[in-house]
């Protein structure tokens, strides 16, 4: 599938409250390399690197499967997250936005929630079948931030959206 129409497919199953205030980027480069991004309201909430985060993965062999490779990300430190409060630009890669936006599309939007990928969760929280009290029970939740601004953007646009006639 083609980025425009798995883009356009993404944005059409976000919840009414937040389309058209959310839109998902992802562009590369002739040598592959490039960036995606989440733009709420005009304004880059997040970057997803691909040169920055292969810059910074080790790989390792992977002894089941000889041959193939597992790769181990370095550690994000506290004072980078405190300079990029969502998602550091190295923390992710343009094909691991990607691939989460592959996954909402085939995955059940609750199961979505629970899965280990923020971006996926992220994606999952704004989507339109995933109920207000479900993205409230999130709150309590240690998640990552990527999600919790997620949580927080859909519950403001909620509550806004409820109000206006």
């Amino acid at each position: 599938m083609r980025w425009s129409k798995r883009r356009k497919l993404v944005e059409e199953s976000f919840a009414p409250s937040v389309r058209g205030r959310v839109r998902v980027f992802s562009t590369h480069y002739s040598c592959s390399c490039g960036y995606a991004s989440i733009v709420a309201d005009g304004k880059q909430i997040a970057e997803f690197n691909t040169r920055l985060h292969f810059a910074n993965v080790d790989w390792v062999s992977d002894e089941e499967n000889p041959g193939w490779a597992r790769k181990i990300v370095q550690p994000i430190e506290a004072s980078e997250r405190s300079k990029y409060p969502l998602s550091v630009p190295r923390e992710f890669s343009r094909f691991d936005f990607n691939e989460s936006c592959w996954q909402l599309l085939h995955t059940n939007p609750h199961a979505a929630l629970e899965a280990d990928d923020p971006m996926l969760a992220a994606l999952a929280v704004l989507h339109r079948k995933v109920g207000v009290g479900r993205v409230r029970s999130l709150r309590d939740r240690d998640i990552h931030p990527l999600v919790r601004w997620a949580v927080e953007f859909r519950l403001d646009a909620q509550s806004t959206h409820k109000a206006s006639p």
